[in-house]
């Protein structure tokens, strides 16, 4: 069962997307405080580089980012222009505290002045929620944060940023984002299968500078022994022919919340054993007197 809730900014001009409201760090500002949540459930979460993500042409720049917090300890990797990578694919492995994450960022820059071509950086995500308990349901919210900017100049050159995230039923969540100086600039988003903010489709301009961000909390009650699995991909792609572009597509999902839905027992109240106190004391006096006599 999913439910969700989200914050996001406002666009500053065309609606919802064009401008860039506020920078946002997603996962390179250092390792969190490490809260443990119930044994109970286990969240396992990977991040990879997708096999079909191509090299950068020669007149552009990429890079890829790929990050693990596991127990408040941050991991990162990365991956260059040419797909060379420092570090270790895929990160990821069971999350464990609260605040515990795994995330993506893909940047790019190029001028069709020192080359042009076309690229594709994929990046990966697998989530399994599941609970172990035999009588427990629990809440569990995950947050995705998320900047999605494309930025293209000239007289043909397009970059698409795209993320999302489903249940293998549902679109749980999509931000896509299209800056094109030939084709024209189409943007959409929406927060689940059901509720859209924007339809996607063309806004009528032609290489505006597009922009989405944001924090989405998503809500996924697992019953006993459910299990709940998620995939997700965060993706950049460009064709550079005849001017420059910018582009910043980064996410990152985190553990929020884990929460026991279940009514605990009643615990009785401080009244209740005063009573029973009482009605003891009163009890140990009568046998005395008892005795006494």
């Amino acid at each position: 069962m999913f439910q969700h809730s989200v914050m996001r900014f406002p666009a500053a001009t065309l609606p919802r997307f064009i401008g860039l409201a506020c920078s946002v760090v997603l996962f390179l500002s250092g390792e969190a405080s490490a809260v443990p949540f119930d044994p109970n459930i286990s969240i396992s979460a990977t991040v990879d580089l997708d096999g079909l993500s191509s090299s950068a042409p020669a007149g552009s720049t990429q890079t890829g980012t790929f990050s693990q917090v596991i127990g408040g300890s941050l991991t990162t990797s990365t991956v260059d222009s040419g797909l060379n990578l420092t570090g270790t694919l895929p990160l990821g492995g069971a999350l464990t505290d609260i605040n515990d994450s795994v995330g993506i960022s893909f940047t790019g820059t190029g001028n069709s002045a020192g080359g042009s071509g076309s690229s594709d950086f994929f990046g990966n995500y697998g989530v399994t929620l599941s609970n172990a308990s035999a009588t427990d349901t629990f809440q569990i919210t995950l947050g995705l944060q998320f900047t999605n900017q494309v930025d293209a100049n000239g007289d043909d050159v397009g970059i698409e940023g795209d993320i999302f995230l489903n249940d293998g039923v549902t679109e749980i969540f999509f931000s896509d984002l299209i800056s094109d100086t030939f084709f024209g600039d189409s943007a959409g988003g929406s927060n689940d299968g059901t509720t859209v903010d924007t339809p996607f489709g063309p806004l009528g301009t032609f290489g505006a500078s597009l922009s989405d961000s944001g924090t989405v909390l998503l809500d996924f009650l697992l019953s006993p022994g459910a299990i709940i699995n998620l995939t997700g991909e965060n993706n950049m792609f460009l064709a550079l022919f005849d001017g420059t572009y910018s582009a910043t597509v980064e996410s990152r999902l985190f553990v929020s919340s884990v929460v026991n839905q279940t009514t605990p027992p009643a615990v009785p109240e401080p009244a209740t054993f005063w009573l029973i106190g009482a009605g003891l004391m009163g009890l140990r006096a009568t046998r005395r007197s008892i005795k006494a006599d």
